[in-house]
């Protein structure tokens, strides 16, 4: 490790000024990591800079990303000079090239003139896999942190894994999202299980306002819905009988909000509230697994559109190969494999007549996105009431994915301490569903 005034760090990042943002986002990612990353100015407006700044930088840091892009080889009017620089042997010292918005054509070309092989591109991989390429070369094994504080394999309850999210718990609860969408076997297994009673309590307590002149169709035993192709709705099909949409691992879809609803009352019937307490996730907690916090994206827009995250498939992808689609908390498909039911909102509304009366309405969205979708075009959030037949909805692209709130006495220790030094809270979280009457579910 290299030092600045007492202070070891492990990297630096050498970028051209035109990719700033870029270099921010990768310097949040490898802090999350556990990576300290030399601050300052590694700016480069010139090529004359170039060097200057990359010795400077190894003076306090042994390895260097190097962010290459057509910003970067725009300095100099010789691309042979800057890669004469970053050619230049380093006794101990580490450089990590980085393409970044160069197409492919043009990195072809250029990979060949280098002595170090940069280790990823933008324009080919998700910020996540990137992150993890240069850990994979940067980092000792006994060195590297992950970034997911931890998964819980909870085999007892239908096989259920969650990930721990990383904020500190509130009156000793932590906060956990399902690490992928709930697939066909497991909502088998709960249809096997399930008594009626459990839907007829969640439809008539909850949303008595949406029943009136609404028609359900009592058949929660097998799913079933529209055919979701081209972006168009099509004849009633039942998924389970089809072999692009019954594997085992693939996403169960054909589900209303309700039977979403009802397979988590049916989670928490199975383990009788002993320090987990299952719900969907909340519209403000998907955004947070999904995003992250309002001052560092997981992903922003331009990353929902990457190939990894948006698949524009005929149908959904199993949840066992979704190691592609993971983004930097372990979450797979957080985007394009299947829009996913979120938990009823009640938002509150002044009268217009009356400013002393406020009206009470429940919210609904789904999130996500669809395997048919291009998210580059549409936005990964809407309002169930855009649906055509709102939470009572059944698509071929609409599933839905499980939160929890988790008693610390549950963790292991490592888990446990981890958790307790983030610097986020998870105090909204976890008032949020104690507000409410969780125990409808």
């Amino acid at each position: 490790m290299g030092s600045m005034e007492g202070i070891s760090y492990d990297i630096f990042i050498c970028y051209a000024k035109e990719d700033k943002s870029f270099a921010e986002r990768l310097t949040y990612f490898l802090e999350e990591a556990g990576l300290k990353v030399l601050p300052g100015n590694m700016e480069i407006h010139s090529a004359v800079e170039v060097e200057s700044k990359i010795a400077a930088g190894f003076e306090h840091a042994p390895s260097c990303i190097a962010v290459l892009s057509r910003s970067f080889f725009a300095k100099s009017t010789t691309t042979e000079s800057l890669l004469a620089i970053l050619n230049r042997k380093r006794p101990g010292k580490t450089l990590v090239p980085i393409w970044h918005d160069i197409p492919h054509r043009d990195v072809e070309e250029l990979v060949s003139l280098l002595n170090e092989t940069p280790i990823a591109s933008s324009e080919q991989h998700s910020l996540d896999r990137i992150i993890d390429n240069i850990l994979k070369v940067v980092v000792s094994h006994d060195k590297k942190k992950s970034i997911p504080t931890g998964i819980i394999e909870l085999t007892s309850i239908n096989n259920t894994n969650l990930v721990m999210l990383p904020l500190s718990p509130y009156n000793d609860w932590a906060v956990a999202i399902g690490q992928h969408p709930v697939t066909n076997k497991q909502y088998c297994n709960f249809l096997k299980n399930v008594k009626h009673d459990v839907f007829d309590a969640i439809i008539h307590n909850h949303f008595s306002e949406k029943i009136t002149g609404h028609t359900l169709d009592n058949n929660f035993h097998t799913p079933c819905g529209k055919l979701m192709e081209d972006g168009k709705e099509h004849e009633l099909f039942f998924p389970l009988d089809d072999d692009r949409f019954n594997k085992p691992d693939s996403p169960v879809v054909c589900v209303s909000l309700i039977e979403a609803l009802g397979y988590v009352s049916w989670l928490n019937s199975v383990l009788n509230f002993t320090g987990f307490i299952f719900t969907l996730v909340s519209p403000e907690l998907w955004r947070y697994a999904a995003f992250g916090t309002k001052e560092h994206n997981t992903y922003a827009i331009d990353d929902i559109t990457q190939a990894e995250l948006v698949h524009r498939a005929a149908h959904p992808l199993p949840v066992s190969k979704s190691a592609e689609r993971k983004n930097l908390l372990g979450i797979s498909d957080m985007f394009g494999n299947v829009w996913e039911w979120c938990e009823p909102d009640v938002i509150y509304t002044d009268d217009e007549h009356d400013e002393y009366l406020t009206h009470e309405k429940r919210v609904v969205e789904i999130a996500g996105g669809g395997y048919p979708y291009d998210l580059s075009l549409i936005s990964p959030f809407l309002d169930a009431e855009m649906l055509e037949g709102d939470i009572f909805t059944k698509r071929s692209d609409l599933g839905f994915r499980i939160a929890a709130l988790v008693n610390v006495k549950n963790l292991q220790p490592k888990i446990k301490e981890q958790l307790m030094a983030s610097d986020d809270s998870a105090s909204k979280y976890v008032e949020y569903y104690f507000n409410r009457n969780y125990k409808y579910y």
